[in-house]
Formats: C-alpha cells, sequence, structure tokens
C-alpha cells in the first residue's frame, strides 16, 4: 500500500550502504532554528529506510534549484 524506496540507493559488492532522499525545498537560514527547517517527517522516513534495507548510512540532500539564490549554501551538521 504504501512505498518506502529512497531516491538513491549506494550499492558496494551487492549490499546496499547509503540511502538518499532528495528534497526539493529551500531550507531556513536562521541560526536559532537547530533543525533548519528539515520536517520530522523527513527524518522519520529515513528510519523507516535504515530499517528496511538495513543500511546505517543516510542522507537528506537537498539539491539546489533554479528558484534558490546563486550563493545560497546550507549545512546541517
Amino acid at each position: 500500500m504504501f512505498q518506502t524506496l529512497p531516491d538513491i540507493l549506494v550499492m558496494r559488492g551487492g549490499m546496499i550502504v547509503q540511502a538518499i532522499n532528495a528534497k526539493w525545498k529551500r531550507l531556513t537560514r536562521r541560526m536559532d532554528d537547530p533543525k533548519q527547517d528539515v520536517s520530522q517527517s523527513d527524518v522519520y522516513q529515513m528510519m523507516a529506510h535504515a530499517r528496511i534495507y538495513d543500511c546505517r548510512r543516510l542522507m537528506l540532500l537537498y539539491p539546489h534549484h533554479a528558484g534558490l539564490e546563486a550563493a545560497a549554501v546550507y549545512y546541517i551538521p
């Protein structure tokens, strides 16, 4: 009923080593927001991928696109 498939699965030797989900949204640049606009549902989705694909390396990827400022750089530690 519900599909849980990451946008990118990185494989090595036939084993999944990383799951990556692309999120096409702008993150906030507010220094006082520790979550930097990363949603709880996005984190839960990655946790599901970790469990389903038995994968410990996860990434939320926020690709740059035409709607963003040219110099926009976002770093989430």
